[in-house]
């Protein structure tokens, strides 16, 4: 039988009621509001030594540990942490910042841009400043700049423009972004550090099996799924495709070099990780061509013969709940995906039941449902390599929802 929580309130009525029993046989003069009084207290120290017993209990276990910070006998630690660095994954990821390069029109030719100097994004509003002095020998220089905020607040993109905060007699006040180097990352937040500890628990280090690059992928800010399979076009290739933990799902280019050179060695200790002979870098110079971003195939569903009634709230439902169905399918991996729990197929069958099933709690129908794939219709699909599903459009009756 299992243990049956107690209320505070249970503790104090087993504590009377003993008390009761006992001290009024022996004393019957005793009054009874002591005794309730003496209860009370009694039962608060209770609940609170249980209570904590109980979140000790939680601790043991990766799903339940908590991921705030204690401080135990002088000594601050948090638990999910303690186990993430028992099991070789270290701290949660930490903020980190945007580093990129803009062009600067010098008014002054052969003078200094100094480190430091400040520049401010329109689009942002978050500050930049220079990483280093150079010697501005051109009309249109490039300088690099990195974000004064962490997070990915700072992030820029091509194009973007930014002013001088204070102004400069030797460059023109405005600049522009020409090159992202780094984007940056949000701190690393409870459920996606929980989901890492648990995921490198459940797989145990194999020497370079197929879920040991996954593992060593997920070590990079910003990577939420990779997928690996064996380069057909050479002996030992492996290819890796990442997805990142953005909306787009599409990492960036130094994402997918900092995933290879995780997989390559240890970050923090430089010890190799991949089998020797494994082929990640062909090209042997660090930019990892067989770490490949991942595809997304968008598709479009009309529904036909919808009846009207509650309209609204049918549409913004099933919106939803079939947008969530195509992003929950992914490749199947041989090794590293389970067989028995396939999510690589899109099926018009499986998208027609979600859309019955809200129509039914509306009390409305609809006479088909289809699936179409760049215009053509497909009654099912199975993603291939590396490849990501999204809901582009969904149509009711003709019209675009």
């Amino acid at each position: 039988m299992a243990f049956e929580n107690k209320t505070i309130e249970d503790v104090n009525s087993l504590i009377i009621n003993g008390l009761e029993a006992e001290l009024n046989t022996k004393f019957r003069l005793l009054p009874k509001a002591f005794v309730r009084v003496l209860a009370k207290v009694l039962s608060g120290i209770y609940i609170s030594l249980y209570r904590q017993q109980a979140w000790m209990f939680l601790q043991m276990f990766v799903a339940t540990a908590s991921f705030d910070e204690i401080e135990v006998l002088g000594r601050k630690i948090r638990p999910l942490v303690l186990w993430g660095q028992l099991v070789g994954i270290g701290e949660p990821g930490s903020a980190t910042q945007f580093e990129g390069k803009i062009k600067v029109k010098a008014s002054a030719i052969n003078t200094y841009l100094n480190q430091g100097t400040q520049f401010v994004s329109r689009s942002t509003g978050e500050i930049y400043y220079t990483t280093e002095t150079i010697l501005l020998r051109d009309e249109y220089n490039i300088v690099s700049v990195r974000c004064a905020e962490s997070g990915v607040i700072g992030n820029l993109v091509v194009g973007d423009m930014l002013d001088s905060v204070s102004p400069y007699n030797n460059i023109n006040r405005q600049a522009e972004c020409v090159e992202v180097s780094l984007n940056a990352v949000d701190p690393e937040d409870e459920a996606s550090y929980r989901a890492r500890v648990e995921s490198r628990w459940r797989v145990q280090p194999q020497g370079g099996a197929l879920n040991d690059y996954r593992k060593w992928a997920s070590d990079v800010p910003g990577v939420l799924q990779t997928y690996i399979y064996k380069d057909d076009n050479t002996a030992a290739g492996v290819l890796i495709y990442v997805v990142a933990n953005t909306d787009s799902r599409i990492p960036t280019s130094e994402m997918l070099i900092q995933v290879g050179k995780a997989c390559t060695y240890n970050p923090e200790t430089g010890e190799g990780r991949k089998p020797i002979g494994a082929i990640l870098d062909p090209a042997n110079n660090e930019t990892y061509s067989n770490i490949r971003p991942c595809s997304i195939k968008k598709f479009d569903v009309y529904i036909t013969g919808y009846s009207m009634d509650e309209y609204a709230a049918f549409s913004a439902s099933v919106k939803s709940n079939v947008s969530a169905y195509f992003k929950q399918r992914e490749p199947f991996v041989r090794g590293l995906s389970v067989d028995n729990d396939r999510y690589d197929r899109i099926s018009s069958i499986n998208v027609s039941g979600i859309c019955n099933d809200i129509a039914e709690g509306v009390s409305g129908h609809f006479d088909s449902v289809q699936i179409k794939k760049d215009g053509v219709v497909v009654s099912s699909y199975v993603l291939g390599r590396g490849e990501l599903s999204e809901l582009k459009d969904i149509y009711i009756n003709g019209v675009k929802v």
